[in-house]
């Protein structure tokens, strides 16, 4: 980030923060994260490689969308965009939401960034949303993905077989 951009956090957490998605990140550097080899293979909403092009339509089109709240996730001590959380498909009558996440720099991978987001985005769900129930799908061979959704109080509900 250049020092003339302030990033306004929606929520903020030791290590990270959430700030709204701009159409901006949809960039080279967040392409190479969702097409690099176990993000990609565990995506829900995104079946096949892309384009720049075709990613920032993505994101144009999930941001614009009012059934999704689309979060950049930042390091709080140098504002560098490392990832992202939303909560998609969301039914405000019946109080229902779906968490997905990609930390994609891997040097922000092993510092809690992970669990910290979901906790962040789980409050933010439920005090600003006013949801009562959120879901989330996770790859089995994704552990550490499983454990950041397991610690912040969310269980297994069931298993999808393939």
């Amino acid at each position: 980030m250049t020092e003339d951009v302030k990033i306004e956090y929606r929520a903020k957490g030791k290590v990270a923060g959430l700030a709204a998605m701009t159409s901006e990140q949809a960039n080279e550097q967040y392409l190479s994260w969702l097409n690099s080899s176990g993000v990609f293979e565990s995506l829900e909403s995104l079946r096949r490689p892309m384009s720049v092009e075709q990613l920032r339509d993505y994101v144009v089109r999930t941001m614009a969308d009012p059934s999704n709240c689309f979060f950049a996730v930042h390091l709080l001590e140098t504002d560098k965009f490392v990832g992202t959380i939303k909560i998609s498909g969301i039914e405000p009558t019946a109080g229902i939401g779906y968490v997905g996440l990609v930390v994609g720099d891997r040097a922000a991978r092993g510092l809690g960034v992970g669990k910290e987001i979901v906790g962040l985005v789980t409050e933010y769900a439920f005090h600003h949303l006013n949801l009562r129930k959120l879901c989330a799908g996770v790859a089995d061979s994704n552990t550490a993905s499983l454990q950041c959704f397991l610690s912040n109080g969310y269980f297994e509900e069931a298993r999808r077989r393939d």
